[in-house]
C-alpha cells in the first residue's frame, strides 16, 4: 500500500514546486518593474514566460541528469567490467567515424533456424527481496519520467538447437522494468549499484538466472519511397534517452 501512496502523491509535489517558481519569478520581475496596473500585468506576463522557459530548460538538464545515474552510457567503463569474452565489443562505422557499442549476441539469425515461442502467461517474474525492500528509492528516481503500469513479455531463457531456436517467455510488468534494468546503475547505497551485485562481470549473465526483468521489445525501421530513413526523436519524458534521436 505504500508504494502506491508514494505513486500519487509524486506528481502532486511536482505540480506544487512549478508553482512556488513561477510566483517567485513573477514577484522578483514585479519588484524589478515597479508602477501603475499596467506595468503590473506586463511584469506578470514577462514572469509567467520566463518562468516557464526556465522550467522547461531545468526539465531537460535535471532529465539528462536522471537518465545519467540510472544506466551508464560508458561504454569504456562496461567493456572493462565484461572483459572475459571479447565478441562482446562490437564496432559500427558510420560516415568515417568508428562507435563502440557492448552487447551479448545470443543468437544471430542465419536463415536456417525455425522459432518456436513458449509462453507461459500465468507465470509472472517476481523481483527479489533487494529489490522489493528498495523499490521505492529505485522508482523514485524516474520522477522525470512518464510511467504507466502493463503487463510485459519477459524473455526467460533462449535454447538454440540444431534445427530451431526456442524461446521461452512469461509475464512481468513495466514498473518492474524501471526498478531493474531501467536502474541498474543507480547507487542505492554509498557507490552499491544493481549492476554490481547482478551483473558484476567479467560474464555478461545468462536469461535463466537473470534478475532483471528483462521485457522484450520490438524495433521497426521505417524507410520512405524515397529510400530516406525515418528517425524519431524521444519525448522529453521518456524513461531513458530523453530528447535523443533513436530508433528504438
Amino acid at each position: 500500500m505504500l508504494k502506491f501512496i508514494f505513486l500519487k502523491s509524486e506528481k502532486s509535489i511536482k505540480n506544487i514546486i512549478e508553482i512556488i517558481f513561477y510566483v517567485l519569478v513573477t514577484l522578483i520581475i514585479s519588484l524589478l518593474m515597479p508602477g501603475d496596473l499596467s506595468a503590473t500585468v506586463i511584469s506578470t506576463m514577462i514572469g509567467f514566460v520566463l518562468s516557464t522557459f526556465l522550467i522547461k530548460i531545468i526539465n531537460l538538464l535535471f532529465g539528462s541528469l536522471e537518465d545519467k545515474i540510472k544506466v551508464s552510457g560508458d561504454t569504456s567503463e562496461l567493456l572493462k567490467l565484461y572483459n572475459a569474452d571479447p565478441s562482446y565489443k562490437k564496432i559500427v562505422e558510420l560516415n568515417g567515424t568508428k562507435n563502440t557499442f557492448i552487447y551479448h549476441e545470443i543468437f544471430v539469425n542465419d536463415g536456417k533456424h525455425k522459432f518456436e515461442v513458449i509462453d507461459d502467461k500465468d507465470e509472472y517474474f517476481e523481483l527479489s527481496g533487494l529489490i522489493e525492500n528498495n523499490f521505492t528509492d529505485l522508482y523514485s528516481i524516474h520522477s522525470r519520467s512518464t510511467k504507466s503500469n502493463e503487463d510485459t513479455i519477459r524473455l526467460d531463457s533462449v535454447k538454440v538447437l540444431d534445427d530451431k531456436v526456442v524461446f521461452y517467455t512469461l509475464r512481468s510488468n513495466f514498473y518492474n522494468h524501471l526498478v531493474t534494468n531501467r536502474a541498474i546503475d543507480y547507487k542505492i547505497v554509498d557507490n552499491l549499484r544493481l549492476r554490481d551485485i547482478y551483473e558484476h562481470g567479467p560474464y555478461i549473465g545468462s536469461l535463466e538466472n537473470s534478475k532483471l526483468s528483462n521485457h522484450v521489445g520490438i524495433n521497426a525501421l521505417v524507410f520512405l519511397n524515397n529510400n530516406l530513413l525515418l528517425i524519431p526523436r524521444r519525448a522529453g519524458d521518456s524513461t531513458i534517452s530523453k530528447n535523443v534521436l533513436r530508433l528504438q
